[in-house]
């Protein structure tokens, strides 16, 4: 069977750096989908950061309203 990751911390921040929604203990196998409502922040680039105990990913964000 696949291993799994457990990512303690799942963060998506603004550019400047400010935390603005964080999801904590995700396991992810193979893919990972989780539905975020972003309505209530504006149009830009954001930063997600799944941080694990042995490696860290980081993805770039776009929303455009």
């Amino acid at each position: 069977p696949p291993r799994s990751t457990l990512f303690p911390y799942t963060t998506l921040f603004r550019s400047l750096g400010e935390q603005i929604y964080q999801l904590r203990d995700v396991m992810i196998r193979k893919k990972f989908i989780k539905e975020i409502d972003l309505r209530p922040i504006p149009s830009g680039k954001y930063l997600i950061v799944f941080s694990g105990l042995q490696r860290m990913i980081v993805s770039k964000v776009l929303v455009q309203k």
